[in-house]
């Protein structure tokens, strides 16, 4: 199987999301209930709650339809969709509240320049955008003058938002996560006061992680 990034399978990923506004709203919901409540400003929130959004895509796209593969924790790649074609489409899923937009962390000095197509979560624009550079340079934008490679990682300029809105490029939707102040809620402490108070819902839990686990 090759994977590919052709702008037919990015067309056919981005109608799903367009197509289906009851899941999309459902989508919007499930994000800003979790942007709300814990957010990532704790340290400790950010992993947990970076693959909890990656997860309520996860469950949007198969409720679509889509043939897709949770890459999880490998890198770059956060999910996999499998098209009819025999090719498959990579996407990475990145949350931004504010400021440059972290595109990848790296351990020590960062070699790894490549840009993936992007599905970026923009809450603060309210925004959700597909952004990939074949297609951007299609309206005129070049991504890689909006990265900067940092001592840790791979950063893009917020710039690039408003820059590709003003191209009328096709891959933006409204994504309502309102500006509700954040609670801030430790999801360390959440997941011991449910393990303290009701350990038989978490050895189910457990289980059907395990079967996840055994299916992959």
């Amino acid at each position: 199987m090759s994977i590919t990034l052709c702008n037919s399978n990015l067309d056919l990923i981005w109608k799903n999301i367009t197509k289906n506004p009851i899941l999309y709203d459902e989508l919007c919901a499930n994000i800003k209930k979790r942007k709300n409540t814990f957010g990532t400003s704790i340290p400790s929130n950010r992993f947990s709650i970076g693959m909890s959004y990656e997860k309520c895509f996860v469950r949007f796209f198969k409720e679509c339809g889509m043939k897709i593969t949770h890459t999880g924790e490998k890198k770059r790649i956060d999910i996999l969709f499998h098209f009819e074609n025999d090719s498959s489409t990579g996407l990475s899923i990145k949350y931004s509240s504010s400021g440059s937009i972290k595109i990848h962390n790296s351990l020590g000095l960062n070699k790894d320049v490549k840009f993936h197509p992007t599905l970026l979560i923009a809450s603060n624009e309210n925004l959700l955008l597909l952004i990939d550079e074949k297609i951007a340079l299609d309206y005129g934008v070049d991504i890689s003058n909006f990265l900067k490679n940092v001592k840790d990682g791979l950063q893009l300029n917020r710039k690039i938002i408003n820059v590709l809105k003003a191209t009328n490029y096709p891959f933006i939707k409204t994504m309502d996560l309102g500006n509700d102040k954040c609670e801030n809620i430790s999801v360390v402490d959440t997941f011991e006061y449910i393990c303290e108070k009701y350990p038989q819902i978490v050895e189910e839990a457990i289980n059907n992680s395990r079967r996840t686990v055994t299916q992959n």
